[in-house]
Formats: C-alpha cells, structure tokens, sequence
C-alpha cells in the first residue's frame, strides 16, 4: 500500500512526514511543559471539569468513555472533585439507580485559574525567549493548526 499523495508530497521542500513529526514532537513537549509550571488540579481531574464545562451534565460512565478511561478511575476522580466542591451529583432522570455528575461555579473557577496559569506560563515565554519577529510568526500557528485539525 502506497503512502497517501498529501503525506509523501514534497511541493515546499519539506517532507509532510517529518514536518508533522517535528509538530507532534514540539507540542507535546510544549504542552508538558506548560502543565509542569503551572500548578494546578491533577491532571485526570482538569480534563473531567474540561468535559463537564464543554458537554454539560454527564453520568460517570459517560465522562469515562469520553475521557478514554476506566468507569473505576473517574469515579475516583469524581469523588475527589465532589468533595472539593467542583461538580455535584443528582438523580439521573433517565435511571433512578445513577446520577449525573455537573460542573459547580466553583469547579468552573477552578478551571479558568488553572487555564489562565497556563496561559501566563506560555505567554511570559513567549515574551522572554521570542522576539518580534518570532512572535509575529507564531500570532499565525494557532489558525494553521485549526486548518489542519480534523
């Protein structure tokens, strides 16, 4: 089977393969690294508050099927953010033996300080290690990796 005309294309020099794992290289270190400077919620807790605020009210099923883990494990994760605070429980309508679990105000707070740690986190390296130019180049990434996104 031959590779895909758009994966093996070299119209710009640069071959598509290599430059999309250069990308997935660099994001994901870039992603590690903001998440190791900002101090926040545990990881597995941030993406359940993150589903809760895009989706709304879900059972725990459904947050672990989305999230692409284990029923036990979000449970677990639910749990913990209950007695924080950050979402709460209530009779599923659709079946009177579960719940649905919803975000809080202040679970919905506690996920904007963690966004906005992060987003300070890259900002200050973006103005410590970039220049203008370099900045301006970069002010055209985010639409480009939109574009390109399935």
């Amino acid at each position: 089977m031959s590779p895909t005309p758009a994966a093996s294309d070299d119209t710009s020099g640069v071959d598509a393969r290599e430059l999309a794992e250069n990308l997935r290289v660099a994001i994901s270190r870039l992603v590690r690294a903001v998440r190791a400077q900002s101090a926040g919620l545990p990881r597995a807790h941030t993406e359940a508050l993150a589903q809760l605020d895009a989706d709304g009210a879900q059972t725990i099923a459904q947050l672990a099927i989305r999230r692409g883990v284990r029923h036990q494990g979000m449970s677990r994760a639910v749990a913990e953010l209950e007695q924080n605070g950050f979402v709460s429980r209530a009779p599923n309508p659709a079946d009177r033996r579960g719940f649905v679990i919803s975000l809080t105000e202040q679970g919905r707070a506690a996920l904007e300080r963690g966004r906005d740690m992060r987003r300070d986190v890259l900002a200050r390296a973006i103005v410590e290690r970039l220049d203008g130019e370099e900045q301006e180049l970069l002010r055209r990434v985010p639409d480009l990796l939109r574009r390109i996104t399935p």
